[in-house]
Parts: structure tokens; C-alpha cells; sequence
């Protein structure tokens, strides 16, 4: 049997894809949206980079990288304590 419910959303995502195949079967507007992606992608890259430099990026990357090592030796830690007291308890 099919599946009962959320009829409304695939009818909305049929009419989302209907309106889009109707805008780009126009030349004209494949062309406007390849150039706005183009636009988006180039703002996007510059963004990216100027991110990157930034040395508030750099710092938190860093901390970040420490905070989670540390979160990692001490779940660790947990576990295999978990799995001594586990072991000793089934011997």
C-alpha cells in the first residue's frame, strides 16, 4: 500500500519543480542564473579566503583543536574504564 500523509508537501515540491523547469526552459533566464551563480561563487570564494587570513579564525580553530583532544582523552578515558570494570565484572 502507499504511503498515507504529507500529500501537500509533494504537491508543493512538484510545483516548485514545475516553476523552475518553466523559468530556465527560457535561454534568457539560464543565461541570468548562470551568471548570478557565477556572481555567488566568486563571493563566496573571496569570503572564504578573507576567512582563512583572518587571525580570529586561526585562533579558534586552534582552540578548538585543543578543546576537542582534550574531550577525546577524557571520553576515552571513561571508556576504558567502562570496559575494565566490565571485563572484571563477566571474570
Amino acid at each position: 500500500m502507499a504511503k498515507k500523509g504529507n500529500g501537500l508537501f509533494t504537491l508543493l515540491i512538484g510545483a516548485a519543480a514545475g516553476a523552475a523547469a518553466v523559468f530556465l526552459s527560457d535561454k534568457k533566464n539560464r543565461q541570468q542564473a548562470e551568471q548570478e551563480l557565477q556572481k555567488v561563487t566568486t563571493r563566496t570564494k573571496k569570503l572564504a579566503k578573507k576567512i582563512e587570513k583572518s587571525p580570529t579564525t586561526k585562533k579558534v580553530v586552534r582552540k578548538s583543536k585543543k578543546v576537542a583532544k582534550v574531550a577525546v582523552k577524557e571520553v576515552s578515558k571513561q571508556v576504558k574504564a567502562k570496559a575494565r570494570a566490565a571485563k572484571a565484572k563477566n571474570a
